[in-house]
């Protein structure tokens, strides 16, 4: 089990998990991802509303105001076995 890490949004993730999710992104896609995604920023990428830290889990996150979806991670699970890590 990984080291647990605090976020800049508060939240509290298991390293390992983070660790897996990032390895299967490319440098580009992790960057995106940080700068992006309400998990790290605590607000919905397409129209900027807070999204509560409930709803912003990596693969199943959701903005109530616009109604976006966090569809690319969730088809990146769904594709999990024909990814290869990025080096």
């Amino acid at each position: 089990m990984g080291v647990p890490s605090i976020l800049s949004t508060g939240v509290v993730m298991d390293s390992s998990i983070l660790n897996q999710i990032m390895a299967r992104l490319s440098h580009a896609d992790q960057i995106r991802l940080l700068v992006s995604h309400p998990f790290f920023t605590g607000r919905c990428p397409q129209c900027h509303s807070r999204v509560p830290l409930s709803q912003a889990n990596l693969g199943q996150a959701q903005c109530t105001h616009c109604g976006w979806l966090d569809l690319d991670l969730q088809q990146e699970e769904l594709r999990d076995d024909s990814i290869t890590p990025s080096c």
